[in-house]
């Protein structure tokens, strides 16, 4: 079936063969210097809160994963609230594609509200404009995939 693209484009009306061929090619999108500059900031036996939801989850345990042996302790937070044990000095990464996932906005607003350092993952809605109005950082990445 692969070989024969009528088929293919029969079962795959979405094309998702072709977005996960193209997968790699997302990765070249880099956030400027100025997003970048103050998460060097994050102290290396630090602990950094990581709140996401679904896929953008499976992302936090993959960062989680490849900072394992940094000294960074990273905590991925699925759910509405931030755990009392997050503390002013350390950072939170709030990760939404949809940029609209409530969960992530939820413990999005609190970390605020308890003085933790904000980063913004996203590909737009209520998180980068939330991140915009607060001075936080914002990684973009881009919109319209699935």
């Amino acid at each position: 079936m692969l070989d024969d693209s009528s088929r293919l484009r029969e079962h795959d009306p979405k094309d998702m063969l072709g977005l996960v061929r193209a997968f790699p090619h997302q990765f070249r999108v880099r956030p400027g210097p100025e997003a970048i500059r103050p998460l060097e900031t994050l102290p290396p036996s630090g602990r950094l809160w990581v709140a996401a939801m679904g896929g953008s989850a499976f992302a936090a345990d993959m960062l989680a994963a490849g900072l394992a042996t940094s000294g960074v302790q990273v905590t991925v937070v699925r759910g509405y609230e931030l755990p009392a044990a997050a503390r002013p000095e350390e950072w939170l990464l709030a990760i939404s594609y949809s940029g609209d996932t409530e969960e992530t906005l939820s413990v999005y607003d609190s970390a605020g509200g308890r003085g933790l350092c904000r980063v913004a993952l996203t590909s737009g809605g209520k998180l980068a404009a939330l991140a915009a109005r607060d001075g936080a950082p914002v990684l973009e990445v881009p919109g319209g995939y699935p």
